[in-house]
């Protein structure tokens, strides 16, 4: 089992390192519950370099990643993403002066919050770790890095974690 090899990690909440085990999930996580503050958590270090080495191991999963990624280019899908981050943008806009308008999303996606940015006149970038969707962004001209290659030194005017974009 992946997970087991995993290294281990305290409670999220709190930092402490006791807990008790509750149940495996599913898909075999384990779970525990901190024994000061009970939040309940996978007690190890969960990543994309083992969700990485996952889809080395198990083609089946690294397909339905691609498949993922080409489902969200199909351009019915990325006009609907494009759509849903352009009113986000309507809004959040009036509270961003236009001399920052620097833009960050953490979980860009194939990157399709970046292009409605670059639109609207936003300096774009995305952090993303799964390696076929930051080549897929890259193939389109977008400015998406691994966390581990990057140190983002620039303010931000804002920074976005949306999901599905």
């Amino acid at each position: 089992m992946l997970i087991a090899s995993q290294p281990a990690r305290s409670c999220p909440a709190c930092g402490a390192a006791d807990s008790r085990f509750l149940f495996y999930s599913f898909d075999q996580y384990p779970y525990v519950d901190c024994l000061r503050c009970g939040t309940w958590y996978v007690p190890h270090v969960v990543d994309e370099r083992m969700f990485e080495e996952y889809y080395k191991r198990s083609s089946e999963a690294y397909e339905i990643v691609e498949r993922f990624t080409r489902q969200r280019l199909e351009p019915q899908r990325a006009d609907a993403d494009r759509a849903r981050v352009s009113a986000y943008f309507s809004e959040v806009e009036p509270l961003v002066g236009t001399d920052l308008r620097n833009y960050l999303d953490v979980g860009c996606g194939v990157g399709h919050s970046l292009e409605v940015a670059a639109e609207r006149g936003w300096n774009a970038c995305g952090l993303e770790t799964s390696t076929s969707i930051i080549e897929a962004g890259r193939r389109r001209g977008l400015r998406i890095f691994h966390p581990d290659e990057v140190r983002l030194e620039q303010t931000f005017g804002l920074v976005s974690l949306w999901g599905d974009s």
